[in-house]
């Protein structure tokens, strides 16, 4: 898919590195999980803060 930047591989990348799997695409997001934990990633993930509030909600120790 195009349009993918800012932060949204460096998210993707680390969630793959903390064994999260995508399950759904829907229109410009993605979902992600690992066991209860559930995440929607924006294709544009532009905001740092949205970055690190995916980081919060996954539970992986990183600050972007």
């Amino acid at each position: 898919m195009s349009g993918k930047s800012g932060y949204y591989k460096q998210v993707v990348e680390l969630l793959l590195q903390h064994n999260f799997r995508m399950i759904k695409a829907v229109e410009g997001h993605q979902i992600w999980v690992k066991g209860s934990i559930r995440v929607c990633v924006p294709l544009d993930c532009k905001s740092t803060l949205s970055a690190n509030a995916i980081m919060q909600i996954c539970r992986i120790d990183y600050i972007f």
